[in-house]
C-alpha cells in the first residue's frame, strides 16, 4: 500500500483501520454521508474527513482522491463498493483499490474487472494485513 489511504463508508470500520494505518504512519482520508458522525471523526482523530457520498465524483475530488495511494470501499452495497473502485482506478488513477463484501460468490467477478483485492466482510481486518 501507498502512504496516503483513503476509507469509504462504514464508520465503525473507518475508525479502527483509520487509527491502525495512522499508527504505521500513513495519511488517511474518510468518506461518510453522515454529517455528525464526520464532525465527531473530524475533533477526535488525526484524519482528513470529508462528508457526502463516496460514489460521486465531487466528493471524491473533494477529499483529493488523485493524491490517493490506495482506497478501501466499505459500503453496505457490494455495487457501491465496485463502482467506487472501478472510478478510482480508472478516472483517476489510484494504484490499489480494495473492495469489501459480504456475497463471496462475487469475489471472481470483481477480481476479473479490475478490483485489486476483494475482501469479505466476515474478515476484513485480517484480510487488509497478510
Amino acid at each position: 500500500m501507498g502512504n496516503h489511504i483513503l476509507l469509504i463508508g462504514d464508520l465503525k470500520k473507518s475508525r479502527i483501520l483509520g487509527e491502525t494505518f495512522l499508527q504505521q504512519g500513513y495519511q488517511v482520508t474518510v468518506i461518510n454521508p453522515d454529517r455528525e458522525e464526520c464532525e465527531r471523526l473530524a475533533e477526535e482523530e488525526r484524519v482528513h474527513v470529508v462528508w457526502g457520498d463516496g460514489s460521486k465524483a465531487k466528493i471524491l475530488e473533494a477529499a483529493m482522491v488523485d493524491t490517493i495511494d490506495t482506497v478501501i470501499a466499505m459500503r453496505q452495497k457490494e455495487e457501491d463498493n465496485f463502482v467506487i473502485c472501478k472510478m478510482c482506478k480508472e478516472k483517476y488513477g489510484v494504484k490499489q483499490t480494495i473492495a469489501v463484501i459480504d456475497d463471496i460468490g462475487k469475489k471472481e467477478f470483481f477480481c476479473q474487472r479490475g478490483i485489486d483485492k476483494v475482501i469479505c466482510s466476515f474478515d476484513w481486518m485480517n484480510a487488509l494485513f497478510d
